[in-house]
């Protein structure tokens, strides 16, 4: 049973107030004996035990010492109780039952214990027939006008011993055995408020009404908790399969402007990682690793609805997101072999009053983390001492360093740039219809300058029931997005490249200095305060003056989408039990894309005096019609089954157009008409369809032993004639050993229960059109005379065998209560396979056919562990939780035609995917005689006389020669890192303390490699392509400054050694321990918001990616990369980084 709002007021007091629990005033109880003996069988009663020894107390402080030492709320009327008696309280290690039954002897005084919760009231014998009647009326006016009702559950059971107070007054009563309540002295204005433990708090205004009736909702948590499995939901205690569940106020704690950032770090075995730090960018999900070498990308639920992804869902509408991590999943068959992720948006209540929630929050953002390059001298020096290693001199000397100017490009492009996020709702509804509508509006500058995003979403969903047996619904969101970047398309961020490579000795504008002293300034008449760019040999040619770049706009992209998701849904309840509903769902997407660059020129660096403009459109229609029909039934109360059966159609369809054009007279006029010349045009329309059947029992015997059977049958358009159709099975089991009659009933272990699942899903997320061969027009010479002639002409082969990618996962694990569930502990075991990986295969070019065909050719295997733990407690005014969860996986391809190259990474059999393939280093020789000393031996007499290195200086590196051929090769290769972490953790703290709220929370990977990349030549470690460096390469090797660190080789820029071959000199350990979030807020007492007409006003102060504990060198080790879709951990330098996030919030409620 919770607190009324009366009740709470009164205990705000004591917990805020000047002295302690005066004056409390609270509804007084009457239950039926069946009810109560049920509820008050509390495990923490009888767990919690007291020794006093008191003398000349009063039942008030006897009442407070109880509280003071348990968590234990005792509830009374003080008009009641007779504080001028005094007792007496000697006891060791008594139950809270027998000491009140010794205090309240000899009174007219009764209690009752439900759970944490103690009610003082006046004995059976002191009720009035009156009192009685009505439930037990808390009034102090005489009845003058009636209000009346009944107030059941969702199943229309009617609920005794609800508390039904006026909002604001002391003024309440409790619902009899049949729901039914009475309140007298009511005014219009008045709001009721109807509360019961384990149910959620309702609120209606009166509104001249006299009689109202309620529907109370589940306000499920722990074991109870509702957890939505796909086309329906089971209570938690009885899951048999490996499902997380995040809850709306998970989400919420963090503050995060979108939905995948928000469950990040908090469900074991999924790794979240962040692609970019753009505003707006995606992020990517793997759920137990990857599972192919094609699309790893989880399948999106919202609302029923099957989507792409998640990023335009308002975090703020978020009821809970359910992730399915082992065979569960078949549900959804041949697209669930990643897993899926289940998305429930919030709706409003019926019966309840109409409830405003705003929620504003403004702060700001900064780089994380800025790398430091080098300045002047020290970019100076190391070319010089490149050019003194290799006795050259064509770019740089010491005499250059006179030059004045040091300009860190770097720090010029990025600022501090402000964040807004603002939400509001409006929710409620009658007794037969709920709504809910919310609007979303965000704006974000990007530490990059000029860089940006920002998003306006609305959403509509409301429930109709009409009579006994229908219900109709709709979930609807309709949002528009906006990007823009400086640096062209957000995947080329020229603005990184030409920041980070670009040389010191470059001012930002041109000086007097310049002027007078350099001679190709003074040869193309540029003036003091034009932008400047390079102009000496050793500058690196492609610096790009990033100042000028951004505040001239001279290369700018901007992208636009327009995106509607939702649903259609209807529900008849044929007979008792027995339920058929019919959702259609659509998802539609229109983005429209401009990138533009203007005439530029800055030093000798510019763009041909050309001008241009590709602009494009991509839409996408994807619907969906489901169809299910649920059965419910038991059989001698002890055999309960759950029976579904249900149909999907689906389909998929979409166009897309890109022009390219050039040549504007007028750079204002950015359309291609107003363009000289039309580059090109393409485009391309497309269409996937499926059709689903799908069916599903569970079974509950006595709450102690549960089964579920799962099969799904998919059809799809993707694959070859032969096999349009897959099949996906899976069995799940669990055993609740604590329910058992021989389960010893003790304190520690409050919930037992062992589980297993075992099953089938697939992945068809390959290329349209892949099984079918795909033709072109062309023109082709032809007959004797050499005729050029207009052909069709095949360019990939079809496939008519194609068929699903299938993966079987095993998954055991268990689910253990502590404490009476304060404590609980949620482990897993898993193993997945993957066969009939689906892989383009490679053809000899004789064949004329430029488009390898696809086949199932390749396995893969996933297996690891995965451990969640929380604990809560309350203890008089503090309350606390902490939850922690850690995930391990371990990837290998066990089968795979041919290793697959792709840049640093390779795909092999026995290998991780992704994993690292370079050369492996030994150190750097320290001297000629090292080098002479590394010798194979070529002709066999034991004496090594081939150099294995002969291009080597002292300070090169060693590479080890695995292969033992005598000379370093490709073939040395071997696998020098692995991109997935050993394992991936998150820690979550909140506390409550009166008023006062904190929240810290904690995420992280361990384990994982990163490899340094380069990208177009651009080389941030050594002397190269005259490009600028990190800082610490200036440490790199000499005579005087001898070391065996491989990442800081000697000078050179010939490199006849081949330093800079892919080796694991460029891994870097990237592990992390982020503090994600911390959040401090504090909600005004109620007393304040009740004069001011709110029911709720909260500030608070959040803190997003606050500090970084890692290792690694660059930006942020957080890598994941907007270009790739499979391999991992490659750090080019060129992604947008991450940052820091400040901001001050304010919630209210009314």
């Amino acid at each position: 049973m919770k607190k009324s709002k009366t009740g709470c007021l009164v205990f705000l007091k004591r917990l805020l107030g000047t002295h302690f629990f005066k004056v409390m005033r609270l509804t007084i109880f009457l239950m039926l004996i069946g009810i109560s003996n049920v509820f008050a069988t509390s495990t923490y009663s009888q767990s919690t035990k007291f020794s006093f020894h008191l003398r000349n107390i009063s039942l008030e402080q006897l009442f407070e010492e109880i509280q003071n030492q348990s968590e234990f709320n005792i509830f009374y009327r003080n008009n009641q109780v007779d504080n001028s008696r005094k007792v007496d309280i000697v006891a060791s290690d008594a139950s809270v039952e027998s000491i009140l039954t010794q205090a309240l002897e000899g009174t007219n005084l009764d209690f009752k214990v439900i759970d944490r919760q103690i009610v003082i009231f006046p004995s059976r014998d002191t009720y009035t027939d009156d009192t009685k009647s009505q439930g037990g009326i808390i009034t102090a006016q005489p009845q003058e006008k009636s209000i009346s009702g009944k107030v059941t559950d969702s199943s229309g059971s009617p609920l005794p011993g609800v508390t039904v107070a006026v909002k604001g007054t002391t003024q309440g009563t409790v619902t009899n055995a049949n729901g039914i309540y009475t309140l007298s002295n009511i005014p219009d204005d008045a709001t009721l408020q109807f509360s019961f433990v384990g149910m959620k708090t309702q609120e209606i205004r009166v509104a001249g009404k006299t009689n109202i009736n309620v529907t109370l909702e589940v306000d499920a948590i722990g074991i109870e908790e509702v957890v939505a499995i796909g086309y329906g939901t089971l209570v938690k205690k009885e899951l048999t399969s490996a499902i997380s569940n995040i809850s709306s106020d998970d989400i919420n704690k963090i503050h995060a402007t979108r939905l995948d950032q928000a469950i990040q770090g908090r469900a074991s075995g999924v790794l979240i990682t962040n692609t970019s730090g753009r505003p707006g960018a995606d992020v990517t999900i793997r759920i137990r690793g990857s599972s192919t070498i094609n699309n790893n990308s989880p399948l999106y639920v919202v609302d029923g609805i099957q989507t792409e992804n998640i990023k335009n869902i308002n975090p703020q509408d978020i009821e809970s997101v359910a992730i399915l991590k082992d065979a569960s999943a078949s549900i959804y068959g041949a697209q669930a072999a990643n897993g899926v992720v289940i998305v429930t948006t919030k709706k409003g209540t019926k019966g309840s009053v109409p409830k405003i929630d705003f929620d504003f929050a403004y702060g700001f953002q900064e780089l994380a983390k800025m790398p430091k390059l080098m300045g002047k001298d020290e970019y100076i020096d190391i070319y010089s001492t490149a050019e003194e290693n290799d006795g050259t001199h064509k770019w740089w000397s010491r005499s250059d360093l006179n030059i004045p100017h040091n300009t860190d490009w770097l720090s010029q492009i990025f600022h501090t740039a402000p964040i807004s996020n603002t939400n509001f709702s409006l929710s409620g509804g009658n007794e037969s219809t709920s709504y809910l509508v919310s609007s979303n509006y965000k704006t974000q500058e990007g530490v990059l300058r000029t860089s940006g995003y920002k998003s306006v979403n609305f959403r509509v969903n409301t429930e109709s029931k009409i009579g006994k047996r229908l219900t109709f619904g709709n979930t609807l969101t309709v949002g528009h997005e906006q990007w823009k970047n400086p640096g062209g398309a957000p995947n080329q961020n020229e603005i990184f490249i030409s920041a980070m490579r670009a040389s010191p000795t470059v001012p930002i504008h041109w000086t007097e200095w310049d002027i007078e002293n350099n001679p190709v300034v003074q040869a193309n008449g540029w003036q003091v305060g034009d932008y400047a760019g390079p102009s000496r040999a050793g500058e690196h040619p492609g610096t790009k003056n990033t100042v000028g770049f951004i505040e001239n706009n001279n290369f700018s992209f901007v992208q636009k989408q327009l995106r509607m998701l939702g649903t259609i849904y209807g529900s008849a309840k044929i007979a008792k039990n027995l339920e058929f509903k019919s959702t259609l769902g659509v998802d539609y997407a229109f983005d429209d894309t401009q990138n533009f660059q203007k005439i530029w020129s800055y030093g000798t660096k510019n763009n041909g005096g050309l001008n241009n403009l590709t602009k494009g459109y991509d839409k996408t229609f994807f619907w969906s019609f489901d169809n299910t029909l649920t059965y419910n039934f038991n059989i001698n109360k002890s055999h309960r089954f759950n029976l579904l059966l249900g149909s999907s159609a689906r389909r998929y369809s979409g166009e897309n157009l890109l022009t390219a054009s050039s040549n504007f007279a007028d750079e204002s006029l950015q359309v291609t008409s107003a363009s000289g010349n039309i580059v090109s045009a393409t485009g391309t329309k497309y269409q996937d369809s499926w059709i689903s059947y799908l069916g599903r029992v569970n079974y509950n015997y006595q709450e102690k032993y549960l089964l579920q059977l799962i099969l799904r049958a998919d059809g799809s358009s993707k694959f070859g004639s032969n096999n349009r159709f897959g099949y996906f099975p899976s069995i799940s089991g669990g055993w609740r050993i604590s329910e058992e009659s021989f389960f010893p009933k003790s304190m520690v272990v409050s919930n037992l229960k062992i589980r297993g699942s075992y099953g089938q899903t697939g992945n068809d997320r390959i290329n349209r059109y892949a099984s079918l061969e795909v033709l072109t027009f062309g023109s082709t010479v032809f007959g004797p005379n050499q005729d050029i002639i207009q052909t069709i002409k095949p360019v990939k082969m079809g496939n008519p065998d194609l068929r699903w990618e299938s993966t079987l996962q095993l998954d055991l694990g268990f689910d253990i209560g502590l404490f009476n569930n304060s404590v609980e502990l949620v482990a897993d075991y898993f193993n997945k396979k993957t066969s009939d990986m689906l892989y383009q295969l490679p053809i000899p070019l004789t064949a004329g056919i430029s488009g390898y065909p696809w086949a199932n050719l390749g396995n893969m295997k996933n297996s690891g562990m995965e451990l969640s733990l929380t604990y809560h407690h309350t203890k008089n005014e503090f309350e606390w939780n902490i939850s922690a969860n850690i995930g391990t996986v371990q990837n290998k391809v066990t089968k795979i035609q041919n290793d697959i190259f792709s840049g640093v990474s390779i795909i092999r059999e026995e290998e991780a995917i992704g994993s690292f393939y370079g050369l492996v280093t030994d150190g750097l020789f320290q001297n000629q005689e090292e080098i002479d000393a590394y010798t194979f031996d070529e002709t066999g007499d034991g004496i090594g006389d081939k150099l294995i290195q002969p291009f080597a200086k002292p300070g090169d590196i060693r590479f080890k020669d695995l292969n033992d051929d005598g000379a370093i090769t490709s073939a040395d290769r071997d696998i020098i890192g692995n991109p997935f972490p050993d394992f991936t953790y998150g820690l979550n703290f909140n506390a409550n303390y009166k008023d006062f709220d904190f929240t810290i929370f904690f995420q992280g990977v361990y384990g994982n490699a990163i490899y340094r990349g380069r990208n177009g030549g651009m080389d941030l470690e050594e002397a190269d392509t005259r490009g600028n460096m990190f800082i610490w390469a200036k440490d790199y090797w000499t005579q005087e400054n001898p070391h065996n660190d491989v990442t800081k080789p000697r000078p050179t820029l010939i490199d006849k050694n081949g330093n800079r071959q892919v080796s694991d000199r460029y891994i870097s350990d990237g592990s992390y321990l982020r503090v994600k979030n911390i959040q401090l807020g504090y909600t005004f007492p109620a007393n304040i918001c009740d004069k001011i007409g709110l029911d709720r006003l909260r500030i608070y102060l959040t803190a997003n990616n606050l500090l970084t504990f890692t290792k690694y060198i660059g930006f942020d080790p957080e890598i994941g990369g907007e270009n790739l879709s499979n391999l991992y951990g490659v750090d080019d330098f060129t992604s947008y980084p991450q940052s820091r996030t400040i901001q001050m919030g304010v919630q209210i409620n009314l």
